[in-house]
């Protein structure tokens, strides 16, 4: 729509304006874990120097626990709950940008998701122009996630002293208008930013020896491919990359009821088609397991079925690479391969129990493949229901 200029001076005050007004959710400094995306109380906290978040930002669209109705089976009523408030989510990478755009069109398809809809609707974005790679390996320019020209708000360009603000929505002009001081870019500030952006591209070597647009008829072939037999042998079926991964949205539906039955609420949760009981129905089958198939299906089901409806899913696998590395390399619980050492199996659940970005405390993690010394054990409970 138009582009405007911000001296990074004058970004402090637009935050601190913006919290007066919206919650505005952010990358802040996390204790053990680089960064992470959380409500800011104070604008200070604001991190847009960051490289990379362990979980992506799309937990400000889709919580990992969100109450759908209240019920009451004395008075035979539902009441919808919904979540209103009005949020800003600033400094999200192009690469989680793209990714909230497969998640806006996965959640409006067919019947849309009238939760996410309406949060969605009260949450602006602004996204960052991401200007060096987030680590050695980003091969974000074979997946055309580099850049993006849509999806956003308002999209920050930093160009040293000031910000170049690319305007995209009216929303995103009403925010600048009502809490920013800026101006409209001169032909020298615009003549930067493309110089900034050419030089921009030389910071990215990192290619795939194919064509990203190829990546999906490759893996829709090569789901016998031995190879997945050897990822096999290296997963837990944590669920840990469904947890880094910024354009997965499976969750599973559970009711809390009081202990009289008479109220109760309905929620759904994140869940993980590489948990154990993910496709595991009343009768004790498990369609997704062994773990070699759990794999082969999510990864070619990631790069080649969800494309055919979503084409921008699979462009995001650099972020989702970027983010199972930090994932590891800050949480080294394992020795080698089917670790049996019980203090890391304890230490990996006490993480997963008070980390409230993970899976909720009423899910265990899956037997198999943790310990090849306990046998797996049949849930009772049927887990028919994971959308």
């Amino acid at each position: 729509m138009s582009l405007k200029i911000i001296n990074k001076p004058d970004l402090m005050p637009f935050v601190t304006s913006m919290m007066n007004e919206y919650e505005v959710i952010g990358p802040v400094v996390a204790n053990d874990t680089g960064f992470k995306f959380a409500t800011l109380t104070d604008a200070s906290q604001l991190r847009l120097d960051y490289k990379t978040t362990v979980i992506p930002p799309r937990k400000a669209l889709l919580p990992t626990r969100e109450t759908l109705f209240a019920f009451r089976t004395d008075m035979h009523t539902v009441t919808p709950q919904f979540d209103m408030k009005w949020r800003v989510l600033l400094g999200v990478h192009t690469c989680d940008l793209h990714a909230m755009c497969m998640l806006d069109e996965a959640f409006a398809r067919g019947q849309p998701d009238t939760h996410y809809m309406k949060r969605r609707a009260t949450t602006a974005i602004i996204s960052l122009e991401c200007l060096d790679p987030c680590d050695e390996h980003s091969f974000c320019k074979s997946m055309n996630t580099l850049t993006a020209t849509s999806g956003f708000d308002l999209h920050l360009i930093g160009l040293g002293e000031f910000y170049a603000v690319d305007v995209g929505t009216t929303a995103g002009e009403a925010l600048l208008a009502n809490h920013a001081k800026s101006h409209d870019a001169t032909r020298a500030e615009i003549a930067l930013l493309d110089k900034t952006m050419s030089q921009k591209w030389a910071k990215f070597p990192v290619r795939l020896n194919l064509d990203g647009k190829d990546l999906p008829a490759l893996m829709g072939v090569s789901y016998k491919s031995p190879l997945w037999e050897e990822i096999a042998k290296r997963c837990f079926a944590c669920g840990s990359c469904n947890i880094v991964c910024p354009t997965c949205y499976c969750f599973d539906v559970q009711d809390d009821i009081s202990l009289d039955g008479k109220v109760g609420e309905r929620y759904r949760v994140w869940d993980s088609c590489q948990l154990d009981a993910f496709a595991r129905i009343g009768s004790g089958e498990n369609f997704a397991r062994p773990t070699r198939n759990g794999c082969a299906i999510a990864l070619c089901a990631k790069a080649n079925t969800s494309p055919k409806h979503f084409p921008v899913t699979w462009v995001v696998w650099d972020v989702d690479v970027a983010r199972a590395r930090a994932w590891w390399t800050l949480r080294q619980w394992t020795c080698g391969t089917h670790c049996t050492r019980t203090t890391h199996r304890r230490q990996r659940w006490r993480f997963l129990q008070s980390n409230p970005y993970t899976f909720p405390r009423s899910r265990g993690l899956p037997k198999s493949k943790q310990c090849r010394r306990r046998k797996n054990s049949s849930s009772s409970n049927c887990r028919a229901v994971n959308h």
